[in-house]
Parts: C-alpha cells; sequence; structure tokens
C-alpha cells in the first residue's frame, strides 16, 4: 500500500548539504503530508521521516551523536537540537570580517548593493 507522500524524497548528506536548509525542507514536507502536533503528538513520523532521510555516512555520525542509544529510540526535538549543535555550520565573525574588507566594490555602487556583492556579515554580526 503506498503512502502517496507530497514533496518527494528527502535525503540529508551532511558532506554535501546543508543542515538548515534541510530542517527548512523537512518541516514543509511535514506540512504538506499533513503531519500535526495533534496527529503525531509522540513525533515518531516526524522522526521517521528524519532518519530515514539520513544517507548511511550521515546516519553513522548521528548514531555516534546519541550513543548508546539508538536513533529510534530519541526523540525528534533532540535529534534535531542534536543536529543543529553538529551540522550547523560555524562561521569565523573575524574571517568574515576580513573577507567583507578585501571584496572590491566598483566605482559609485551603492552601499546595500555592496553588503549584498560582498556577502552575508551583516547576518553573522547580528549573531554574535
Amino acid at each position: 500500500m503506498s503512502l502517496g507522500l507530497f514533496g518527494g524524497s528527502l535525503s540529508f548528506d551532511h558532506h554535501s548539504h546543508d543542515w538548515e536548509a534541510f530542517k527548512v525542507r523537512l518541516t514543509q514536507f511535514c506540512v504538506a503530508n499533513g503531519v500535526t502536533d495533534e496527529n503525531d503528538k509522540n513525533q515518531r513520523r516526524r522522526r521517521a521521516f528524519l532518519i530515514t532521510a539520513l544517507t548511511e555516512d550521515t546516519m553513522r555520525v548521528a548514531s555516534s551523536l546519541v550513543a548508546p542509544d539508538s536513533l529510534d529510540a530519541v526523540p525528534y526535538e533532540r535529534l534535531v537540537s542534536l543536529f543543529d549543535a553538529h551540522f550547523m555550520i560555524k562561521r569565523s565573525v573575524f574571517a568574515e570580517r576580513y573577507n567583507f574588507s578585501r571584496a572590491k566594490s566598483k566605482p559609485r555602487q551603492h552601499e546595500a548593493r555592496i553588503v549584498r556583492t560582498k556577502g552575508s556579515l551583516p547576518k553573522i554580526a547580528a549573531r554574535s
């Protein structure tokens, strides 16, 4: 029997995918498939979607993060919090400032466009 899920297949490989972007996709996948707090109170479906989306190598990393427990024994929110801590890209504010100051602006280029062109320093600086 087919579940008829919307949103195609999900896949997360920590080597080539961005965890933040994947998290948004996973949330929207759950929304598209009607997974809510009401019908998934214990969050087993969300956890199943997350675990089945992991590639084999990412599954090994995830398993080591929850050891000695198994992935299917850890609550969904705990998995997400562990993955946030491990897979989120940690950028150095100093390196970003250096890259920002090294970027070349064109003559008479508007400041807002320079900031957009040079990168995401304001976003990173706001986090510090």
